[in-house]
């Protein structure tokens, strides 16, 4: 059938002793490579104007197997050319004007705006964008390249201009979200928020546009959240960056998360002092029991229960994670991501991985109840278990596990030890400068008489005025973080105030008598330098006052 068709088709071509006619022939050629040149067009110009992808994409290419129908198979050739042309403009000229309505006249195509670039030679076909290659990107597919399209370079320039500021600036994460006429980004350093001057939605649409791309998402899909994995190289240095795009009511957003040293970390490198560091290794060397790292959201957990983790032989033990959200890869661990298919709970995997016999059981994150009793249990008869809750102070975490095993014996029997903590920024080996504070704050803090303390610098200014900054820390004073953490080994008389039914007063009265409290390991990093005091009170007395508030 399809050879009749063609012979049929070829048959309305042909004239005299020529079995096609040319002119025939090159009509049909002009408007098929016009509608090829606009069919790759819209599938790439819909997704930068934010429109309706799919459906133009079925439009032009439905619009072109009618067109050429009829000016292959319509008896009369110029008539059927003719209809083939007013099919294709059909479809052509109303995606021209639905997308010049979408932005704004700059960006219109095939308007006087259109043909004042084009004389400039800034619209298609115009001088190439230069793209300055200063991050190496590596996505799933491999190496990212320079294209070749403008529009793609433009995209690529802008992400590379965005990349190589945040990496060079040790930017941990960059949250970006589209507005209606701007996109605005927030970095976060060392854990401080800073805003960074914002782009314009459409640049912001190409950044979210170029990163899909690149980590092979779904252009398509505007509100699920999507995850990836890039790496970025530097001349000196290699980063991982994970990846989230989700959508809201206002538009897409993009959070980027640089993985830093922390993927490596193990526990001399957390922060712990030479006295705690015996304490937690006489944690790790427990063949079974509960431990329970504490803190308030962003204070490190999740990069001290995976340092912890590889600490431990993998060699030697079966240790296995449960995990809502695997953060990181740990060699010779088994990472199981709970993701709630076949209507299993997170408590139903959990007592699977338990039968088991995992030496070692890992679970950054509880958000189900009636996992706590089932975790007591086995940490009571054979498991070491590791585990986080969100708490101000040790008393508080230790409160609520006693609510969410409601059974005093069997928490007391299984609980080992529990962390808690915070992150406080290094001060600027190069620029901090010591002095000598006031001697009642010395005394008011408990602090030898003859303390010298650090602190950030006061600002240089050159002759115009203009700040002179520092060139390790860029004139913020601090260059990374680390963890200050109080460390509870659970004893007889703190498991006899539990068991009484004491509340967290109660078992905060008994820790601080004895030596525990976070303040105290705080003020220790202070006298050797490592932060000032006015990083202290940021983090621990501010969480302090914002509980209480």
């Amino acid at each position: 059938m399809v050879a009749m068709l063609a012979d049929y088709a070829l048959g309305l071509l042909a004239v005299g002793e020529m079995y096609a006619h040319p002119i025939k022939l090159a009509g049909i050629f002009v408007a098929f490579a016009i509608w090829v040149k606009f069919t790759e067009w819209v599938d790439k110009d819909s997704v930068r104007v934010n429109t309706y992808t799919m459906i133009w994409n079925f439009s032009t290419l439905g619009a072109g197997i009618v067109a050429f129908s009829c000016a292959l198979f319509v008896p009369n050739f110029l008539i059927g050319y003719l209809v083939c042309w007013v099919v294709l403009l059909g479809v052509m000229v109303p995606y021209i004007v639905h997308r010049n309505g979408l932005v704004e006249a700059p960006d219109t195509v095939f308007t006087v705006h259109h043909v004042r670039r084009l004389q400039k030679g800034g619209g298609q076909g115009g001088s190439v964008v230069e793209v300055n290659e200063r991050v190496a990107l590596k996505g799933p597919g491999g190496k990212i390249r320079v294209s070749e399209d403008e529009e793609e370079r433009i995209q690529y320039s802008l992400v590379q201009d965005l990349f190589f500021e945040f990496l060079l600036r040790r930017v941990g994460l960059v949250e970006m979200a589209l507005g209606p006429e701007e996109a605005t980004i927030q970095y976060e350093i060392d854990g401080v928020k800073i805003p960074r001057e914002s782009l314009s939605r459409e640049d912001g649409e190409r950044v979210i546009q170029f990163l899909k791309e690149a980590l092979g998402h779904d252009i398509e899909e505007r509100r699920k959240p999507q995850r990836g994995k890039l790496t970025a190289k530097t001349e000196d240095q290699s980063f991982e960056l994970r990846i989230t795009t989700a959508g809201t009511t206002a538009g897409e957003t993009v959070r980027i998360r640089v993985v830093g040293p922390e993927a490596t970390f193990k526990i001399d490198d957390l922060g712990f002092t030479a006295k705690q560091r015996e304490r937690v290794q006489e944690v790790l060397d427990a063949e079974r029991g509960l431990v329970i790292f504490s803190g308030p959201a962003g204070s490190g957990l999740t990069t001290t229960i995976y340092s912890v983790t590889r600490s431990h032989d993998a060699f030697l033990l079966n240790i296995q994670m449960l995990e809502y959200e695997a953060e990181l890869e740990i060699a010779n661990v088994t990472q199981k991501r709970y993701s709630g298919q076949d209507n299993k709970t997170f408590t139903d995997e959990l007592q699977r991985i338990i039968r088991s016999d995992p030496d070692v059981l890992v679970l950054p994150e509880l958000r189900e109840a009636t996992a706590a009793p089932i975790i007591a249990k086995a940490a009571i008869q054979k498991q070491k278990i590791y585990t986080c809750l969100p708490a101000v102070e040790s008393a508080e975490a230790i409160r609520k596990w006693a609510k969410l095993v409601n059974d005093p014996k069997m928490l007391t029997d299984a609980l080992v030890a529990v962390f808690n903590q915070r992150l406080v920024r290094k001060l600027c080996e190069v620029c901090k400068e010591g002095y000598k504070p006031d001697a009642a704050l010395l005394q008011k803090l408990n602090l030898p008489k003859d303390a010298v303390l650090y602190r950030v610098p006061e600002p240089e200014y050159d002759k115009q005025g203009n700040p002179i900054p520092c060139s390790a820390c860029e004139g913020v004073g601090y260059v990374g973080r680390t963890a200050v953490f109080d460390v509870v080994l659970v004893d007889d008389a703190l498991r006899n105030i539990i068991q009484r039914g004491g509340n967290t007063a109660d078992i905060q009265t008994y820790l601080a008598k004895a030596g525990a409290g976070l303040q105290k390991f705080a003020l220790d990093k202070v006298l050797d330098g490592t932060t000032s005091i006015q990083e202290v009170v940021r983090v621990i007395r501010g969480e302090a006052r914002r509980k209480a508030g």
